[in-house]
């Protein structure tokens, strides 16, 4: 499962599927080529991305890709495999007579290092992308996300305690206790609200306010739902 986002200057495309505990993959084998892929007025991208497809086939019989990083001109592709041998002969003989200037490098990372601190989420970026979805589902009914309205968000905790801290801190920050929510799998679940805008920034803004005071009171975000605005 790819998904995509931006972080500081560089948009990242990052495989959150089932691969992390592929313990035994640990050579990560960074192919760096000098493209700029988010450049939309470069009448080549749609070909080098045709060919990072060709790259990523090229390598999956002995390697599992997991993202791409682009930044400062270069697109940096990225796989972990068993082994480094012959890593670099394949990715040789796929950039033959291409025209792309690229460089491979193929270090140890039992512990896929670089996979979390580089390429996978924070928590807010995971939510981010979580919310784009809905945000674009409901884009497509004809929403305009730019208008307020109530916006329930949801929260759960291991302990009844830790719920009730959280509520009495909440109006700090703007919002309102709305219910507790009846889910056999979230045993202390609370909904709570604010009205707000459902573009970009008004969601990082209030998401991220919400995950500092969670984080606090030892708590799980569980993401939001809202109304169409009328």
């Amino acid at each position: 499962m790819l998904e995509n986002y931006i972080r500081a200057n560089s948009f990242i495309e990052v495989n959150l599927g089932d691969i992390r505990n592929e313990s035994e993959l640990e050579y990560l084998a960074s192919v760096f080529v000098k493209f700029d892929a988010m450049n939309e007025e470069n009448d080549e991208v749609e070909s080098f991305l045709e060919f990072k497809e060709k790259l990523v086939d090229s390598l999956s019989d002995n390697a599992i890709y997991i993202g791409m990083r682009v930044e400062d001109g270069w697109s940096e592709f990225y796989f972990y495999s068993k082994e480094s041998k012959g890593i670099e002969q394949k990715v040789s003989a796929i950039f033959s007579g291409s025209g792309y200037k690229y460089e491979v490098s193929i270090t140890r990372d039992y512990k896929w290092d670089f996979y979390y601190e580089n390429l996978f989420p924070t928590d807010l970026e995971l939510f981010l992308i979580y919310s784009k979805k809905i945000v674009l589902q409901m884009m497509g009914e004809g929403d305009d996300v730019s208008l307020p309205r109530e916006v329930e968000h949801y929260v759960s905790f291991d302990t009844a305690s830790q719920k009730e801290r959280f509520l009495k801190e909440i109006e700090e920050i703007g919002f309102r206790y709305k219910d507790d929510v009846d889910n056999k799998e979230l045993a202390h679940a609370v909904a709570i609200a604010k009205e707000h805008a459902l573009d970009q920034d008004s969601l990082q803004r209030n998401i991220d306010l919400l995950l500092q005071r969670i984080k606090k009171d030892h708590g799980r975000y569980e993401l939001w739902s809202a109304p169409l605005a009328k």
